[in-house]
């Protein structure tokens, strides 16, 4: 297979996008908009210490995330998170918030959400 760093084309290396972050680690990265964000915690964020971030840093960028985008998107990834993705702790996390955001909206997220007791 051809090295594509060795035979790219000038006009493929200027169309390139360029990193405009810099992830946990310290290295270039490219960000994220809210709701991809959220969606993205909201169907694999553990809210546990790993190796790059702590359960407190998660915590607060699913915080921003939410606050960033509208509490209908927040209802649907959290409803998608539990049903597909089979989460738990981070759809109870983003059904409480939305008690706060949008109560109405709130209740029948609820009822799709939380279906153990253990969860709350």
């Amino acid at each position: 297979m051809a090295n594509k760093g060795l035979f790219a084309s000038a006009v493929a290396r200027l169309l390139q996008p360029r990193p405009d972050a810099v992830n946990r680690e310290g290295a270039p990265a490219y960000a994220y908009g809210p709701e991809h964000k959220l969606a993205q915690l909201a169907a694999t964020g553990t809210l546990a210490d790993n190796f790059y971030g702590s359960a407190e840093t998660q915590l607060a960028d699913v915080l921003a995330a939410a606050k960033a985008t509208d509490p209908y998107f927040v209802a649907q990834a959290a409803i998608y998170a539990r049903q597909s993705g089979a989460m738990k702790d981070m759809p109870a996390l983003l059904a409480a918030y939305l008690t706060v955001a949008d109560p109405d909206l709130a209740i029948p997220v609820f009822d799709r959400v939380i279906d153990n007791g253990r969860m709350l």
